[in-house]
């Protein structure tokens, strides 16, 4: 569950580094503008994939652990 924060946080970060060009009016600087959309997105797109995975793992172990005390 730790790690869902960490996700949140990095989600955050990501969504901040996209809208940064825009906000501190840098867009007209083209590698700088690119730099910040292209690793912002990246940021939220890993971030998103680490929640799903996160909440998978974290759902398949109360299933298995509820499997086994059924059984035992």
């Amino acid at each position: 569950m730790k790690a869902l924060y960490w996700f949140s946080f990095y989600l955050i970060l990501g969504i901040w580094t996209v809208v940064s060009p825009y906000a501190l009016d840098f867009t007209t600087h083209a590698a700088a503008n690119w730099n910040a959309l292209v690793v912002g997105v990246l940021l939220i797109l890993l971030s998103l994939v680490g929640m799903y995975l996160e909440r998978e793992e974290a759902g398949s172990a109360h299933f298995r652990h509820g499997s086994q005390a059924k059984t035992a």
